[in-house]
């Protein structure tokens, strides 16, 4: 299997990426140029306008084979021959190279600009993601004052951004779930979002509502929860999930927590795909700029409210630091998570030490 591996990657993958469109079981826009031990390998043959397409630097080949070898066989292995219910079927022969492809395609697609130029550590990173940790815990039940917690490791799908998601339960009430994964002692956490349509119930909700005490409005620009830089735009459930996710990271030796708001591949997929739904309509340049503006408008909404749920934890815990913003001075937001936490709001202190009793106060 391993030459067949580095068949599809650098004969099928590397070239058809370089025009974003990779054809395994159907075709998936991932897109990005590659530079091998300081050869330009291909150029960006990218025609989708508003794409920023990222360079795959692979500065040591053998090394980075050894990890896509293994982080192709793990994942083989975690997500099992996943049939996608394509005109494919299993015992054809063109089944194999159609998963192997698959799965080195999403691969790329979970990547930051930093993880292109550093593909080595990226992969180093995603094998780590597979390991659950020790984090799961079926008999975790605690009470709080807004009702029972539970949560479960839930192990996700292969096309989302990691291998398993957090589901925090507030009596049986879902809360919006959190992706994430661990390395080297590092969280990372790429997404938090409601999977279900369940309604929670009303007295709930107006109890998650108490985590608006200790916020000072007068310095919030209340008229506009989209801006950018208003601390109350952030969903009470969403604030909830984070808290106990960092509770329960914290509670197993993790104090770093790297939070990715923006992934380049996944970005230019929907750019490439109106691209291509252009060619068919008879405004195709109005049609383009109309879509590019929604998207940039539904990207900032996503990516500014994940941040900005964050800065509220920042903003009610003394004992978390934000040590680096995201497009300031990195890519990422960079959280570090201190010991014995304090909180202007007595319901997220509750929750936060309902998880991680070892500091209960």
């Amino acid at each position: 299997m391993e030459n067949e591996i580095l068949e599809i990657f650098y004969n099928k993958i590397i070239p058809e990426a370089s025009f974003g469109k990779i054809e395994a079981f159907f075709i998936f826009n991932v897109g990005f140029n590659t530079i091998i031990e300081q050869k330009k390998v291909t150029n960006n043959n990218i025609q989708a306008p508003h794409t920023l397409v990222p360079t795959l630097i692979i500065k040591d080949k053998e090394k980075f084979d050894n990890l896509l070898l293994e982080y192709t066989v793990k994942a083989i292995e975690f997500y099992g021959n996943v049939f996608y219910g394509t005109e494919y079927t299993k015992d054809m022969p063109s089944y194999g190279d159609e998963y192997l492809k698959s799965v080195i395609a999403l691969l790329w697609s979970n990547a930051t600009s930093e993880d292109f130029l550093n593909p080595c550590e990226y992969l180093h990173k995603r094998i780590n993601f597979f390991d659950e940790h020790g984090l799961s815990d079926a008999n975790f039940i605690n009470e709080t004052s807004i009702g029972k917690i539970t949560y479960e490791i839930i192990k996700d799908e292969m096309f989302n951004e990691t291998p398993y998601y957090i589901q925090f339960r507030i009596n049986e009430n879902p809360l919006p779930v959190v992706r994430y994964g661990i390395s080297d002692g590092k969280a990372y956490i790429y997404a938090i979002q409601n999977i279900t349509k369940l309604t929670r119930d009303k007295k709930l909700n107006r109890a998650m509502y108490k985590v608006n005490e200790g916020l000072n409005l007068e310095h919030e620009s209340t008229d506009n929860i989209n801006n950018p830089e208003n601390l109350t735009g952030v969903t009470p459930s969403t604030l909830i999930s984070a808290t106990l996710a960092i509770s329960l990271l914290k509670k197993h030796g993790i104090d770093t927590i790297e939070v990715i708001p923006y992934l380049p591949v996944r970005w230019n997929a929907k750019e490439i795909a109106f691209y291509r739904s252009s060619k068919h309509k008879e405004n195709a340049e109005q049609y383009l700029e109309l879509q590019y503006n929604k998207h940039v408008e539904i990207q900032r909404n996503l990516s500014d409210k994940f941040i900005r749920t964050f800065r509220r934890i920042d903003y009610h815990f003394e004992g978390i630091e934000i040590n680096s913003y995201p497009f300031i001075n990195s890519e990422n937001m960079v959280m570090e998570i201190g010991e014995n936490l304090t909180s202007n709001n007595p319901l997220l202190l509750e929750l936060y030490n309902s998880i991680n009793k070892k500091y209960k106060m």
